[in-house]
């Protein structure tokens, strides 16, 4: 039986997305923008989330409605 993490690659590399192992310009490129959507995150969840409990589904809904904010901006400005 194979790991998840081969089913996942396999599909990956069908699809054609970029991966590690072919260390094209790329992949190179989705890694960069990877770490700046990584530090777009936790500057938001910094500045919106800290110090916040996560009690009820509306505050939970509340944080994924900002996520999705910060990754369709982050689309628009690469797009």
């Amino acid at each position: 039986m194979k790991h998840i993490s081969e089913i996942i690659k396999e599909y990956m590399k069908e699809k054609g997305y970029p991966m590690k192992e072919d260390n094209s310009e790329e992949y190179e490129k989705l890694k960069a923008m990877t770490t700046i959507l990584k530090q777009k995150l936790m500057i938001m969840m910094i500045q919106k989330w800290n110090g916040k409990d996560f009690t009820n589904l509306d505050s939970l809904s509340g944080m994924a409605d900002d996520i999705i904010e910060v990754i369709s901006e982050m689309g628009n400005d690469n797009g």
